[in-house]
């Protein structure tokens, strides 16, 4: 029972992780955040920038997409910011002010 549940925990692992910061982001990218939040507001320029050069979909907490639903869900969404990049099979979440805005900055090199 505890090898079934040690593969498990593995599996998940490597369905929910984050990516290095040298790694190149592919897939679709989603940006969690809400109006009121002073550290959505601090990465809101770096998202912005970014999103010149790849799409990203901008999600606001209060009024969830049937889709950023779907992905908040997946990733049991905890807080924002938080950007999620979603690549065939695999999802990468990068939760807080920090993560985000190292994400974007990789995005616009």
């Amino acid at each position: 029972m505890r090898w079934l549940l040690l593969i498990l925990i593995v599996f998940l692992a490597g369905c929910v992780t984050e990516k290095t910061e040298d790694q190149v982001v592919k897939g679709d990218i989603y940006f969690f955040f809400s109006p009121n939040c002073p550290h959505c507001k601090n990465v809101e320029p770096y998202v912005i920038n970014a999103s010149k050069k790849v799409e990203i979909n901008f999600c606001q907490v209060e009024n969830l997409t049937d889709t950023c639903k779907e992905i908040a869900e997946k990733i049991k969404l905890r807080g924002v910011p938080t950007a999620v990049v979603v690549e065939k099979d695999k999802v990468y979440v990068y939760s807080g002010e920090t993560k985000v805005k190292n994400l974007m900055l990789e995005i616009m090199k």
